[in-house]
C-alpha cells in the first residue's frame, strides 16, 4: 500500500509516498480502499512539529477518508463494497485504511466520496462545540459566522 508520511518535523519537502505491506483487518476491523482522504489543521500541524497529540515522525498524516470496504476483519460485519467514511485520527492519507468498524459511516447516496472525507472532523468539532463548550439547550439560538 502507498501512504503519505511525515519523515521529520518541517516545511512540505518532509512529506514522502512510501509503499509499505498492505495493512489486515484485526478483529472489529474493516479495510477501506481509500478513495478520498481529508486534510486538516492537525496534518499541518503535526507536520510542523506543532501537534503535541500526534505520534512522533515517521507517521501517516490523515484524520479522515472515505471509500470503499473491502475487507472484514473477524467480527466485523460491513458489507463488502459498500462506500464509507471513516474516523481515523490519522493514518488516513493511504490507500488502504483499517479502522474499528465503529469509526465508520455509511455514505449516503447523495454524498460524494469528497463531502465524505472532509465531514468526520468538521461534524466532530462542531458537535463539540454547540454541546459542550456552548452547551446550547433547546430553543437557544446560535450564530454560525462561517462553515467549513
Amino acid at each position: 500500500m502507498k501512504s503519505l508520511y511525515i519523515t521529520r518535523h518541517g516545511g512540505v519537502e518532509v512529506l514522502k509516498v512510501k509503499e509499505t505491506p498492505d495493512l489486515k483487518p484485526g478483529p472489529g476491523q474493516v479495510a477501506i480502499r481509500v478513495d478520498r482522504a481529508g486534510l486538516n489543521f492537525s496534518d499541518i500541524a503535526a507536520r510542523l512539529g506543532l501537534y503535541p497529540d500526534a505520534p512522533a515522525p515517521p507517521m501517516v498524516m490523515g484524520y479522515e477518508a472515505s471509500g470503499t470496504v473491502i475487507e472484514n476483519g473477524p467480527g466485523a460485519d460491513a458489507a463488502l463494497g459498500s462506500r464509507v467514511g471513516a474516523f481515523s485520527r490519522f493514518g488516513g492519507q493511504t490507500d488502504r485504511l483499517v479502522v474499528p468498524v465503529q469509526q465508520t459511516f455509511v455514505i449516503p447516496s447523495t454524498m460524494t466520496f469528497d463531502q465524505a472525507a472532509a465531514l468526520p472532523v468538521n461534524y466532530l468539532t462542531a458537535l463539540h462545540l454547540i454541546r459542550n463548550v456552548g452547551r446550547l439547550r433547546p430553543a437557544e439560538k446560535i450564530l454560525i459566522h462561517s462553515a467549513a
